[in-house]
Order: C-alpha cells, then sequence, then structure tokens
C-alpha cells in the first residue's frame, strides 16, 4: 500500500502528458483608478471553461497595473486538462479636463464647452458672463470616475473702436485714364471700397475697413474723385526729312508715333519719314518711262528679257513693259485676251501667254526667250514655263530685225503710246537665250553687275523710297555696257508712291546671285540607220552657245559625244553630254499600196528588195537603192509624160 500514492501520482502525469490541455477563460476586468476602492472586484477562482485554481497575487492591486497569473488544480483522470493562463488588469491616474477657449471680445455671445478636449461631458460653474473681464470657471465632469473638476480662468479681451482711415484725396483724373483707389490707408488700416470704380465719371467712393479682433467699427470715410471728359487731336505728317512738331517744339529725325499731353487733351503725331532706300520704280500709267539710246549691243540675233512685274490695272488693258521698235523685242499686258502678257520678239510673232497669265496688282517675275536660229520661243512666271500661242503671221524662225530705234521700258516707242502702270524692279536684257536652270537660279536675286550676254541690268536700287529723287536723272546700267535708262516725266517728289522709286521691290535689296555654271542646252537625238551621211550634231544648242563636238561624227557605231563652247564667249560656261544611238540597217521592207501604185515619192529604203508594180506608176520621182528591182506585170502602165529618177544614197538610204 506504500507505493499507491507513487503509482497514482504517475498515472496523473502520464495521463496529463497524453492529452491537449484547454486555456482557462476569464471575462476582463475592467480599468479601475488609483486608489479607488476594490473590495467589491474579485479574481474568480473558477473560469468560464471550468477550470479550478488560483491567482497569484491573490488580491487585486489598486496603485499599479498588475499581471495576475491562474494556476489550474492537477486534472483528475477522466477530467479537462487546462493549463495557465494571465490577465492584466490597468490602473489609470484620474483626468482632469481640458478646454481650448477662443478669444472672447467683451459682451459676446459665447457658450463654454460641455465637453473637453478629452471627449469628457460635465457641467460648469458659475454660468458664462462676457462682461467678466477675468473669471474663474469650474467643471464638473458627469462622471467622476478618473476625472477630477477642473478650474479655468478665462480672459475676456476688451473692445476697441476702429481708427479713422486716413487717405490722401486723389486728384481729378481725364476720362479713360487708369483709376486705383488704395485699399490701405495711410494709417495703416485695410479694407475695400464701393461701389466699383469707374474712371468715365465722377463718382464718390465709400471705404469700409476690415474689423480686427473685437474692434467696433468707427468712422468710414468717403472719397470723390472727379473724372474729367479727355480730348485728343491726330496729324498725320509725311516727310522725307526731319519734322519739327510745333505742338512740343520737338524734331524728330525716325519714323513713328509721338504724343504730347497737356492736361486731358492729347495731340499724336503719325510721322512717316521716307529714309528707306529705292529698291523698285512706279510708274503712273500716263507718261512715265524710261528711255535707253540705240547703240551696237542692243541689236542682237537672240535674246532674253526679264523683269520683277507688279502690275496695276487689270483685264485685258494695253500697258508696255517694254520695246525696241514696233514689234520688236515687244512685252505688254493684255490685248485681246484678260489678264495676259503678249511677247513680240520680232514681225509677225505674236506669242500669248493665255487668260490670267499674270495676277493684278502682285509682284510676279517674267522672263521672255527667243532664238529664231532653233525656232526657240519660252515664257516663263516665276521660273515655270507657260505654253505660248502664237497669234502671229510668222514662224518661230522669223530672224529678229536689226533696228537703230532707242528701247523704252514701260511705253510703246518715244511716243508714250500704251504707258505702263505699276512697278518694275530687276530688268535684265541678255544677248543670248537662257535656259529654264539659269533663270531659275537668277530671278529670284540680283546681279551685281556683269554676267555672261548681259547687256542691261537695271537694280533701280537709287534715291530713297518715295522720297524726294528730283535730282535723279537716270537709272544706272550695271552690266557695264552703260545701257544708262533716262527717266522721262516722273514725278519723284516727297510722298509720291505712283511716280517715284520704291522702298519695297519684287524682291530683296541686295541679296546677290551665285556666279552659276552656264550649261549648253540641246534637244535628244533621234537614233540613226547605219551609214547616215548627215551629222544630227548642232554646233548652236538651243540657249545660243556655239562650240564643237568630240569625238568627229560616226555613223558607224553609237557613240557619246562631248560639247565643248567656243572660247572667250563665256567664262563661267560648262560642257555638255549626247548619246547619238546607230541602228543597224534592216535586210528587208514591205510595201505597201491600195492599188498596188508606185505613186510619186516614194522612198524604198531597205537593200536587195523587189517590187512588184501591177497596175502602173503614177509619176514623179521614186527613189531607191541600187540592187532593187520594179517587176512589172503584164498590163502595166506608165503614165504619160513620168520620168523616173534613181538616186543611189549612203546607209540605209
Amino acid at each position: 500500500m506504500k507505493y499507491f500514492p507513487i503509482f497514482f501520482f504517475c498515472l496523473l502525469t502520464q495521463f496529463a502528458v497524453a492529452q491537449t490541455c484547454i486555456t482557462p477563460t476569464f471575462n476582463q476586468i475592467p480599468p479601475i483608478c488609483e486608489g479607488e476602492n476594490v473590495d467589491y472586484l474579485f479574481l474568480p477562482p473558477t473560469s468560464n471553461n471550468g477550470a479550478n485554481g488560483t491567482w497569484s497575487p491573490a488580491t487585486i492591486s489598486n496603485t499599479a497595473t498588475t499581471t495576475y497569473t491562474f494556476t489550474p488544480m492537477p486534472a483528475m483522470p477522466g477530467m479537462p486538462c487546462f493549463t495557465t493562463t494571465t490577465m492584466i488588469i490597468e490602473v489609470k491616474s484620474p483626468v482632469t479636463p481640458r478646454f481650448t477657449i477662443p478669444v472672447i471680445c467683451e459682451g459676446a455671445a459665447y457658450t463654454l464647452p460641455t465637453t473637453s478636449n478629452e471627449g469628457i461631458t460635465g457641467t460648469w460653474f458659475p454660468a458664462f458672463n462676457s462682461s467678466m473681464l477675468n473669471q474663474i470657471y469650474t467643471f464638473t465632469p458627469s462622471s467622476r470616475r478618473c476625472t477630477n473638476e477642473a478650474m479655468v480662468p478665462i480672459s475676456i479681451t476688451p473692445n476697441t473702436i476702429e481708427p479713422t482711415p486716413i487717405f490722401d484725396q486723389i486728384q481729378p483724373i481725364c476720362s479713360g485714364t487708369n483709376l486705383i483707389l488704395p485699399t490701405t490707408s495711410i494709417n495703416g488700416i485695410s479694407g475695400t471700397w464701393t461701389p466699383a470704380i469707374n474712371n468715365t465719371s465722377t463718382t464718390t467712393y465709400f471705404f469700409k475697413p476690415t474689423l480686427q479682433q473685437c474692434q467696433i467699427a468707427g468712422i468710414e470715410p468717403s472719397m470723390t474723385v472727379v473724372v474729367n471728359p479727355s480730348t485728343s487731336n491726330t496729324t498725320n505728317i509725311t516727310t522725307c526729312d526731319s519734322y519739327t512738331w510745333s505742338v512740343n517744339n520737338v524734331t524728330y529725325n525716325s519714323s513713328g508715333t509721338y504724343t504730347s499731353v497737356n492736361g486731358c487733351h492729347t495731340e499724336i503725331l503719325n510721322l512717316s519719314i521716307n529714309l528707306a532706300a529705292g529698291a523698285a520704280l512706279s510708274f503712273d500709267g500716263i507718261d512715265d518711262n524710261l528711255q535707253i539710246p540705240h547703240n551696237s549691243s542692243l541689236n542682237m540675233t537672240q535674246f532674253t528679257i526679264e523683269t520683277w512685274l507688279k502690275w496695276g490695272r487689270s483685264d485685258n488693258f494695253v500697258d508696255f513693259i517694254c520695246s525696241k521698235d514696233f514689234e520688236l523685242m515687244e512685252i505688254h499686258t493684255g490685248g485681246a485676251l484678260g489678264n495676259n502678257i503678249r511677247f513680240i520678239p520680232t514681225h509677225g510673232v505674236w506669242l500669248d501667254g493665255g487668260v490670267n497669265t499674270i495676277t493684278p496688282n502682285t509682284w510676279i517675275y517674267v522672263a521672255c526667250v527667243y532664238n529664231p536660229s532653233i525656232g526657240l520661243a519660252k515664257m516663263y512666271i516665276n521660273g515655270v514655263e507657260i505654253p505660248l500661242t502664237n497669234n502671229g503671221a510668222n514662224p518661230l524662225t522669223t530672224p529678229v530685225v536689226s533696228s537703230t530705234k532707242d528701247m523704252f521700258i514701260g511705253t510703246r516707242g518715244g511716243g508714250g503710246n500704251y504707258p505702263m502702270a505699276g512697278q518694275l524692279d530687276e530688268f535684265r536684257v541678255w544677248n543670248r537665250a537662257l535656259s529654264q536652270a539659269e533663270i531659275q537660279s537668277r530671278y529670284n536675286c540680283e546681279i551685281p553687275t556683269a554676267d555672261c550676254g548681259l547687256v542691261i541690268n537695271l537694280h533701280f536700287n537709287q534715291g530713297s523710297g518715295s522720297g524726294i529723287n528730283t535730282s535723279i536723272l537716270s537709272v544706272t546700267d550695271a552690266s557695264g555696257n552703260n545701257n544708262h535708262a533716262t527717266l522721262n516725266n516722273f514725278d519723284k517728289s516727297c510722298g509720291n508712291f505712283y511716280s517715284n522709286f520704291l522702298a519695297t521691290g519684287g524682291l530683296t535689296s541686295g541679296v546677290s546671285c551665285t556666279n552659276n555654271t552656264i550649261l549648253p542646252t540641246f534637244s535628244a537625238l533621234p537614233s540613226i540607220f547605219s551609214g547616215t551621211v548627215a551629222s544630227p550634231l548642232s554646233s548652236i544648242s538651243n540657249n545660243g552657245i556655239t562650240g564643237t563636238w568630240t569625238p568627229a561624227f560616226n555613223n558607224l557605231a553609237t557613240t557619246t559625244y562631248s560639247f565643248t563652247p567656243t572660247a572667250g564667249l563665256c567664262s563661267n560656261l560648262g560642257t555638255a553630254n549626247l548619246t547619238l544611238s546607230v541602228m543597224p540597217c534592216p535586210t528587208t521592207q514591205t510595201f505597201t499600196s491600195s492599188n498596188d501604185n508606185i505613186s510619186s515619192g516614194t522612198n524604198l529604203q531597205k537593200a536587195n528588195q523587189v517590187i512588184t508594180a501591177t497596175n502602173k506608176i503614177t509619176g514623179g520621182n521614186t527613189t531607191y537603192q541600187a540592187g532593187n528591182k520594179i517587176e512589172m506585170n503584164p498590163g502595166f502602165e506608165v503614165s504619160g509624160g513620168a520620168i523616173y529618177l534613181t538616186k543611189i544614197l549612203a546607209g540605209c538610204n
């Protein structure tokens, strides 16, 4: 029997180890206040889930937050096993309520808050009175548990009267003058004015100060701003020299707008002084023209005339741009077609650009080219070729006739016929036919002095735009040929825009062209048959440049030839290359005729062919290669009096 307790203990131990123990659960004891009577509180010996045990420490403390440990009794066989557990009971210090009280003005209505910053509710004593400048009020919490009463001193801010704002009187203003009323007085009081500012009529404004804390509005001032009517006078002056304005006795040397103010009256001067250099020449359409005395340089077999033009009229009105003689080197507007340009290089050749070739009152560039040796006539508008219609009786191969007449610009001949209304810039005449590439590379710039074939070069960059240019008697020729143009009938007085030099032309003055290489131009060569005698290589290019070809003409093989201009013509001439394709002669040919007749002019080009004539030869000359045969069938006729000539030609012919 003495071993039974030991056996029983071991059994319990093995039982406890074998099963999972349960954590005891208890209702949490709420926080308690420091020093609070806790006799009513106790730690339960039995958990919510049936565990029995003891607590350590065994009693609840009211002085400090404490952790209490529950130790369950050992489990009996067949009973649940429980683990130890803990409970923390918080001990809180009493809270004194705090409040945030704003500035309270004397006599202002205010209610003290019944809830503190910490959320504690309660009541005040005594009742709040904003007439008491300094008073201590007691706040008693609704629940005294862990809360203290609060003694809150409240200071009341005495009221003050806003000082009277002081402003300097604004002096009378002119209607429309910017008006600003100060928002802060001289003595530092800010505020606003009513009504809204009106700078067109006399108005009385009232100032409303912005009150500070515990201030009572004082005297609110007013101000009357007198607005006087404004008057003005504008004077427009155009002069060609400095100008002294009598209003203020000031001398001005440049264009601009100037003002002089006297009270509410303003004098305005719009001054335009013509100091810009001339860049173009304006023709009045009445009698203005330029005259270039005849000399040998003005007689040429081919030529190019080019200029910038701003035509001052429209439709089919005829205005002459230039003329050397009747139907010689003439260019004019209008005619039978509206807004047309007609180019008459020589007698009977009337070349029309067509309707709306020109845009009136707009700067355009016009270039007219003529080379009768190759039947070449071209017109370019702003560098772009336009189609021409020859409404004259003569072909494009009609030579340029010689004339001893003077050349005129802006009229036809010396009689002042068809005077031009408009403006010209950069008028040039060349003694050769310019190519399109040359025209496109030069039309939008100035050629400062000479260039290859340039006979007349008028820039019109003289005098001042619409200035006093009466002392200028001629337009200078920059080509080096002394073809200066006399100014006939131009007004050239200060401010004259219609009969004078102008400051703005078709292009910007001073922009110089580069000395581009001039390339000879040729049409593509047609293919030839082997053995052809005549060479299709011309010694004159389409743009009038003479020269030679290398190597020598070869009529038996396809060859590339190089054209070298004649030495001394121009310093900037380039070369050109053309390839001539030579085809072998065909060995057969089929002759076709509706009635098998061999008519006059038949050309039998192929070698060793046989033509069968079944009816008759109708007369005339028939050319055929040696070795050909004409077989005459029975019934063949020969026209009476017909003569047949046989030509033996080289090559396939």
